[in-house]
Order: structure tokens, then sequence, then C-alpha cells
């Protein structure tokens, strides 16, 4: 018991040191302008400048689409569209980075436990310790350059949020992979996890259709596992 008490405290410390760096690392960009795609899709686009929370409003900017696009991404347009209500009737280019930035720090917590995860089965025996370098790992991953475009272009929302739902899909399989030798998974956890993995998929697509990549993740996953330890593969 005390040893789950130490976990969960380890793992607040981890999450709120994350999210404090990650903060600190973009702060400085969520004044900045709406870019490209930006005005045409949210700043300019009356379908999803929400004024009520009503069921016609809010199927008004889930139909929206992206010019050239060949499905909707219905669900990304709503997150936008509540931003406009919750911001006082109008696009604020913090509010909506800010909102961006919190997805994009909740997506590295997902990482930092899935990584931690891996570790702790390919470092076993290892004298690297699986908290550090997942925590080093994911803050090298949430901080690098290539991020900025994610979090301040105010549309990449579309792909924060389908690697949220593609990252919960990892996490969920990994936790299922994982499960001690001992316990014997029933059919009906096998069945849970294969719904929970396609509503992962499901819901990601609607956000952008990268989710369908879930899969392919997956199977990295597996394999990391496989070649790392003899587990329980029942």
């Amino acid at each position: 018991m005390l040893s789950n008490f130490h976990n969960r405290i380890i793992g607040f410390t981890t999450a709120l040191s994350l999210s404090i760096l990650i903060y600190a690392c973009f702060y400085p960009g969520l004044n900045g302008p709406f870019l490209l795609d930006d005005t045409a899709n949210i700043y300019e686009n009356e379908r999803v400048a929400l004024t009520a929370i009503s069921t016609d409003q809010l199927y008004i900017a889930a139909t929206t689409s992206l010019e050239g696009y060949p499905f909707e991404r219905g669900l990304a347009f709503i997150s936008f569209a509540l931003n406009h209500y919750y911001s006082g009737l109008k696009f604020d280019r913090f509010d909506i980075k800010t909102t961006n930035l919190i997805i994009h720090t909740s997506n590295a917590i997902i990482i930092y436990n899935i990584l931690l995860a891996i570790f702790s089965v390919s470092l076993k025996n290892s004298t690297l310790s699986p908290t550090l370098l997942a925590f080093v790992t994911t803050l090298a991953w949430a901080c690098h350059p290539i991020q900025i475009s994610s979090v301040l272009y105010a549309v990449q929302r579309m792909t924060l949020l389908a690697t949220t739902f593609t990252l919960f899909g990892c996490y969920i399989y990994i936790k299922h992979r994982l499960t001690p030798v001992k316990t014997t998974r029933t059919n009906f956890q096998n069945i849970k996890l294969c719904l929970s993995l396609v509503l992962c998929v499901a819901i990601g697509f609607h956000f952008k259709e990268t989710a369908v990549l879930l899969p392919s993740y997956i199977l990295a996953i597996e394999i990391i596992i496989r070649q790392s330890t003899p587990l329980n593969r029942s």
C-alpha cells in the first residue's frame, strides 16, 4: 500500500513537472497571430462561430469540412466552436492556443506513462532508471522545436486530438498486454480491448484521419515487448 502511494506521488510530481516545463516552453507564443489555414478554417469561418449551446449550432459546426478534404473533421470544429463560445463569442487566439497547449501537455503525460511501462520491461536488468528515462524522453519530445507548429498553429488541434486518442489506444493496449501472467484474460476482456481500440480509432478519425495508424503503433509496441521479455501472450 505504501508502494502504491509512493508511485502516485511520483506520478503526480512527474505530471506537474512536465506541465510546468512545457508551459514555460510555449508560453511566449500563445499570443501569436493566426497563421495560414487558421484564418479560413477558424477566424473567418462563420459555421464554427458558436453563439449558443444548441443542437442546431453544434451540428452546423460538426458538419464543417476542410476545403479539398473528403472527410469531415467535425469533432475538431466543435472544439473550435466551444472556444468561440466560452471566449465571449470571439475567436481569442490566446485561448485557442492555450487549449492546444493543454491538449499537447496531456499527450505528453500519456506518452510518459506508455514509455514508463515499456522501459520498466525492457530495462528490467539495466541500471538505468525507467522513470527518469521516460521523463527525459517525454520532455525532449514535448519541447522539441518541431512541436511549435502543432501547438501554436491553431488548426493543428486536429492533429493534436487525433494523437490523443491514438495514444489512449496505445496505453490501453500496453496495460492489457502487460497483465501479469497469473491473471487470466477472459474473452470478455479481449473483446473489451478490441472495442476500446476501435472506439479510439473512430473518435480520433473525426479529428484527423491519422488515427487509423493506431494498429501500426500497437504492432511496434508488441514487437518491443516480445523482444524485451517472454511475457504472457495468452
